[in-house]
């Protein structure tokens, strides 16, 4: 091992001792935990298709589910700031809200048909569906968008991707940020940015195609 890899080694080690240290455990568990949920009536307005998720967090509160799953399963040694019942209920409300795979649980490209094949910008995507294939970069904290870009239906979701992702870190340091991660799925792993990021000190986390090479690494 050379020594910048070497150097890099350590230096991850460090991260994660300091990650794992009990004193720097800031006591933000769980995540998924409302405080109270409350329900109103509108004139107009309807409520969101999941919004009986709400019911059943506030129903799983009561029952003490939380705890159960965290005495059946205890896999972590701290909770920082996940705990084990904060990813079985993340995969259990995807499945309530509509999802059908992992996959949903972050944001992917997802293509809404429309039958306006006329319409300015349309495109036909490889399942034959007409619409626009737009690209949301998306804060994870609050999900709030940080850019949209609207693309033709028949453009792959990597298009034009990283250029969109540096614009998105700008915008997060030019607020104060000074930490950024990049998360994304395996369309949007794309190594030419990867030195590059790493070298800004810029994080990422995407998923990557299962092959055989990589396989035999992990």
């Amino acid at each position: 091992m050379n020594i910048k890899l070497r150097h890099k080694a350590q230096a991850r080690k460090r991260k994660m001792q300091r990650r794992i240290d009990k004193n720097n455990w800031s006591g933000a568990s769980p995540m998924i935990r409302p405080e109270s949920v409350n329900y109103e009536l509108a004139d107009k307005q309807q409520a969101i298709a999941a919004g009986g998720i709400g019911m059943l967090l506030e129903l799983s509160k009561r029952l003490g589910l939380r705890e159960e799953i965290n005495q059946a399963i205890p896999r972590f040694k701290l909770h920082l700031p996940y705990d084990e019942a904060d990813h079985v209920l993340n995969i259990a409300l995807n499945l309530l809200a509509g999802g059908n795979c992992v996959g949903h649980i972050e944001a992917d490209a997802t293509q809404v048909e429309t039958s306006a094949e006329k319409k300015q910008g349309n495109g036909i995507n490889y399942k034959g569906q007409w619409g626009h294939h737009p690209l949301v970069v998306t804060f994870a904290n609050t999900r709030e968008p940080l850019l949209i870009v609207n693309r033709s239906g028949n453009r792959p979701s990597h298009e034009h991707s990283a250029f969109y992702f540096d614009l998105a870190v700008k915008r997060c340091r030019d607020a104060g940020f000074r930490k950024v991660v990049l998360r994304g799925e395996t369309d949007f792993a794309l190594t030419e940015n990867f030195d590059r990021w790493t070298d800004d000190g810029i994080e990422f986390g995407f998923g990557i195609d299962a092959m055989h090479n990589l396989v035999e690494i992990a």
